[in-house]
């Protein structure tokens, strides 16, 4: 196992109200599922408050997304400016830790109308983050990862994934960062913590990833 000091860093005030690249948040991260729900208006008149509207959840598959039953293709929600085309998904999610891998995110649209004369440069809006899921658990009964998987991570076999140790404050047990999973988050949505990844075995990990990636592209 890494020694802990190689593989984490406590941030200072500054660094941590500044959000450094390998800071760990805690995030709103949600879960992947097998099966799409959807959020649609049941009952609403039209000419009434939105908070009028009886809203149902309904199951969908892909190919059922965005096509409503609506002959006059009006707006379902036009107080969220929902188009026909756009679906409110029913996410499951959990407050987890994660690892900030790009700091300040930005609307491309805005930054297209930017670039294009018209507007301000648009301040940055979300972070996006690979969140982190425990290996093992102490007196935790048959939702361990296999001892085999682990050891691979553990050794870097598996590059999508980034090994992490318990430190003892916010990563309680062994861990992964899930850099096949990452996550775009507001800012307001997130919080800071004072744990961090040391920068050179966050960057030996993103290019040992990277390298993989470049791999695949050849085979």
């Amino acid at each position: 196992m890494e020694n802990l000091g190689q593989v984490y860093r406590k941030l200072t005030t500054a660094e941590k109200t500044r959000h450094v690249l390998g800071q760990i948040f805690w995030i709103p991260a949600y879960l992947h599922m097998q099966d799409y729900h959807v959020v649609r208006v049941g009952q609403w008149d039209r000419l009434a408050s939105i908070t009028t509207a009886q809203f149902k959840i309904e199951k969908k598959t892909f190919h059922g997304l965005g096509r409503s039953a609506d002959l006059y293709h009006h707006m379902p929600i036009p107080e969220l400016k929902l188009k026909m085309d756009e679906e409110l998904l029913v996410k499951k999610v959990k407050r987890r830790p994660a690892v900030l891998i790009l700091r300040e995110g930005t609307d491309p649209r805005r930054l297209a109308t930017h670039f294009s004369g018209v507007g301000q440069k648009p301040n940055p809006n979300s972070h996006v983050f690979a969140p982190i899921t425990s290996l093992r658990k102490e007196g935790n009964l048959g939702n361990d990862y296999p001892q085999q998987f682990i050891d691979k991570v553990n050794a870097g076999d598996l590059p999508e994934f980034i090994h992490l140790p318990a430190d003892g404050t916010v990563i309680k047990n062994e861990s992964m960062a899930l850099l096949t999973q990452l996550q775009s988050h507001g800012e307001c949505f997130v919080e800071e913590t004072e744990l961090a990844l040391d920068a050179v075995y966050l960057g030996a990990a993103l290019e040992t990833f990277w390298q993989d990636l470049e791999g695949q592209l050849l085979i």
